[in-house]
């Protein structure tokens, strides 16, 4: 009786135990995934606005033909899909794939600083940032590096399956110790009671051997 008693006691302890630490591993799993995101997603505006710099200060005061090649060869070789346009919107050079997504006609040209300039999607489709480039002529075209948001879903769904797998990991771990624990302590306890059951019972020899 007294050991039945101790042993549901210990369960719902181990029960209660179990889903509090199931809770605080959900809530920090799920700050992990939005902070490695947040992380991934500052990491490739900096690579985006690093590249196009880069790619910009290249084409500056070159003549438009000349910046087309080379924007046609780079496309090629970049981890980014890149477009060249001009101010009127019309595509000169590194038509990416998913070109029919970007309403370049709708970037007002006049708003776009020096420095460059991320355009906001509002269905977050894609990260581009704009940057104009001084021509030959003393003219002004423009150098989009474009990042689609689908090309990050897979890295997403990695990331998201690194922090499941290590917390279902952690909650076992956790598991077996507070198993491990209760067994232990909860021993003595156990014990005591038994021998104070037997002591009401009549049975004055019952004595308690390990504590």
């Amino acid at each position: 009786g007294a050991e039945s008693g101790m042993s549901k006691y210990r369960k719902r302890f181990i029960l209660k135990m179990l889903s509090f630490i199931s809770l605080v591993l959900i809530a920090l799993g799920f700050l992990l995934g939005q902070s490695f995101k947040d992380f991934y997603i500052n990491n490739e505006k900096e690579k985006l606005v690093d590249e196009t710099s880069l790619v910009e200060t290249i084409l500056r005061e070159r003549t438009v033909p000349d910046m087309a090649a080379y924007v046609d060869k780079m496309y090629a070789e970049s981890n980014f899909d890149m477009i060249l346009f001009n101010g009127r919107g019309e595509i000169i050079a590194g038509t990416p794939v998913d070109v029919t997504k970007l309403n370049v006609r709708a970037i007002n040209f006049s708003a776009i600083p020096n420095d460059g300039t991320f355009e906001s999607k509002v269905d977050e489709t894609s990260l581009q940032y704009t940057k104009p480039v001084l021509t030959a002529d003393g003219g002004e075209v423009y150098i989009s590096f474009i990042r689609y948001t689908k090309d990050l879903n897979m890295i997403y769904s990695r990331i998201w399956t690194v922090i499941i797998l290590s917390l279902l990991t952690s909650l076992c771990i956790i598991f077996f110790a507070v198993y491990s624990s209760t067994k232990r302590f909860l021993r003595p306890i156990a014990e005591a009671t038994e021998v104070l059951y037997e002591l009401s019972h009549g049975n004055y020899k019952s004595r308690v051997y390990e504590l």
